[in-house]
């Protein structure tokens, strides 16, 4: 379990304690601004506001062809095809203060505030385009979870480099999750599933992580209700400001 509070928010009036993977919130936490993200908990806590919360996750605990034979077919092949070109590179920082080649987003993913607890991977292919992903990591549980992935995918216009950053971001989640294996993180969090069916964009994104043999789990984002009200007051304060 993770429990800290994030630098910008000790500069508010009311910190708030962000709290990862804990079994279930604290009752006495519900007269506190508390966040409990990816709590396994799915009871109804009283004073907290419970949201659900799905996402997949991959026992990486194993040998790196067991791993990799768990996958989805479609996913060994990119990872293999991928895996034998020559001018790809996969860099690993934690924490992430010490990132000196290139600009990270790190606000977006929240990372900028998870420092400690925070690994970023970074693919490169051909000095043409990355990707990266973000996590926030607990050691003593053994548990990572991908807060965000971005690439330049989203820039590019020619079909065969799209494909490519495709490949590369699945030969990116598996060197990840040998990564964090090796350090004795066995459970992989693809970082929140929508749980919908494919056709729409959160459904091919729940496809993607499908490929990796993720186990679909239901969790819960549970908000006390002296943070709900705190932000309630501020909100109607700056309205009528």
């Amino acid at each position: 379990m993770i429990v800290l509070i994030p630098d910008h928010y000790k500069k508010r009036a009311l910190p708030v304690r962000h709290v990862w993977f804990a079994e279930r919130p604290r009752l006495r936490d519900s007269l506190l601004p508390s966040i409990y993200f990816h709590s396994q908990s799915r009871e109804t806590i009283p004073g907290f506001s419970r949201r659900v919360r799905y996402t997949g996750l991959v026992r990486v605990d194993r040998e790196d062809s067991e791993l990799l034979n768990s996958f989805s077919k479609n996913t060994r092949y990119e990872i293999r095809k991928e895996s034998a070109q020559a001018d790809w590179a996969i860099s690993f920082v934690e924490p992430i203060g010490i990132w000196e080649d290139g600009p990270i987003d790190c606000i977006k993913s929240g990372a900028k505030y998870y420092a400690d607890c925070t690994v970023i991977s970074r693919a490169v292919f051909d000095h043409e385009g990355s990707v990266e992903h973000h996590y926030v990591v607990d050691r003593k549980l053994g548990r990572s979870h991908l807060l965000r992935s971005q690439s330049d995918y989203g820039q590019c216009t020619d079909a065969d480099k799209r494909n490519r950053f495709g490949r590369l971001n699945r030969l990116l989640h598996f060197r990840d999750m040998l990564y964090f294996r090796d350090r004795g993180v066995a459970t992989y969090d693809l970082g929140g599933m929508a749980n919908v069916r494919r056709g729409s964009k959160l459904g091919n994104i729940d496809g993607f992580k499908r490929g990796f043999s993720a186990q679909l789990v239901e969790e819960s984002i549970y908000v006390s209700l002296s943070l709900v009200l705190y932000n309630r007051v501020v909100h109607q304060a700056r309205t009528a400001a």
